[in-house]
């Protein structure tokens, strides 16, 4: 039986939403002024979270381009750029405005460092992750845009890699690159690679590399432990068990492994799950990176508003009921934003930007003859 399959993974689509809701509840404890005394201190244990969407973009960048005969570097990049640079564009332009009334209207930042407008161009460019911007101005969650965008520049080796070297092997090779990683920054900081602010090029890099790999082992043979009933079921709720109790990042990245690797046998073998082929969390899936990439800026604005209307200044105590509601109203505000984005500009744009790029690239190449 032919191990390849075509089509979407229910499982690695569904799982992005909590992904990112728990990145976002995490950002917005930070209005809780008793944090570091508060339980939601363990959320800083879910730091692996990062690392599974960009094990998950390596994943599907070979589940969509490994098997085609050759690689249109141009057409590929075009509609990567559209589908993560109109988010990324509108969240920075949308700091800059509230920096810019902010500064005018004579209100000083909380953290005027992050409103850096030397910083522009790397944000326009999208290489401020590059080693350029230490501190990470403006929207700071794109330091992981600017980390995708440079793995997303290099696919043509990993490309290469998957067409001459034995998906076993280059398995291999992603995970004791990982390992090294791992050790090394533990070593030289202090901390594991998944709790690092810095290196987001590197860091992206490594996990890129073991999605991808992982994606071209699969196509050959089955990772153990996978393949039976509700596996995925199992693995995704040993990840949220594993962030819950502190468990070493390390080996919750590993269980996201065998979770990528259940997913793919479950469709393989063409098995129903009620849970992961439902639509609307399919759908919820596919607004996460709006979620993740917007929910900074509303948070700025809304508690900006809050504080004017409300005379309610936040970060605050957490036994304050006023607080609790503000950061219950952020919260799901943020949610309902990134729906309407997600499908009011991030959608259109990935689909309808590539096209008329092609176009006017075709219009413009004719006049220049």
């Amino acid at each position: 039986m032919s191990r390849e399959v075509s089509g979407e993974l229910p499982e690695l689509r569904s799982i992005r939403f909590p992904f990112g809701f728990l990145i976002v509840i995490y950002h917005y404890t930070n209005y809780f002024a008793d944090y570091e005394q508060s339980g939601w201190v363990i959320l800083e244990d879910l730091a692996f979270v990062l690392d599974c969407f960009f094990i998950l973009s390596g994943f599907v960048m070979a589940h969509v381009y490994a098997r085609l005969p050759a690689l249109d570097y141009g057409k590929y990049i075009n509609r990567r750029l559209f589908r993560i640079y109109p988010l990324h564009l509108l969240t920075f332009l949308s700091l800059v405005v509230i920096a810019i009334v902010g500064t005018a209207s004579g209100y000083q930042a909380t953290n005027p460092e992050r409103y850096d407008f030397d910083t522009a161009l790397l944000h326009l460019t999208m290489v401020h992750a590059w080693f350029f911007d230490p501190v990470i101005t403006f929207n700071v969650p794109s330091w992981s845009v600017s980390a995708e965008w440079f793995v997303y520049l290099l696919f043509p080796l990993f490309f290469i890699m998957g067409r001459n070297v034995r998906p076993g092997l280059l398995l291999l090779a992603a995970i004791g690159l990982a390992g090294l990683w791992y050790v090394g920054t533990l070593i030289t900081t202090g901390y594991s690679y998944p709790n690092l602010e810095g290196f987001a090029i590197i860091r992206s890099f490594v996990d890129f590399f073991i999605g991808y790999a992982l994606r071209l082992y699969l196509s050959k043979r089955s990772l153990p432990f996978t393949r039976f009933r509700h596996a995925s079921r199992y693995y995704a709720a040993f990840l949220g068990l594993s962030g819950l109790i502190g468990f070493p990042p390390v080996l919750s990245i590993g269980v996201f492994l065998l979770y990528c690797g259940a997913a793919y046998e479950r469709v393989l073998e063409g098995r129903e799950d009620g849970a992961f082929d439902n639509h609307a969390f399919n759908r919820l899936g596919d607004a996460a990176f709006a979620l993740y990439i917007t929910h900074m800026p509303v948070a700025i604005y809304a508690t900006n508003i809050i504080e004017i209307l409300t005379g309610l200044s936040l970060p605050g105590p957490s036994n304050n009921p006023a607080v609790v509601a503000a950061f219950v109203f952020i919260l799901v505000l943020s949610v309902i934003v990134a729906w309407l984005v997600h499908n009011v500009i991030e959608q259109p744009c990935a689909i309808y930007g590539p096209r008329l790029a092609a176009a006017f690239g075709k219009r413009f190449r004719r006049t220049t003859r």
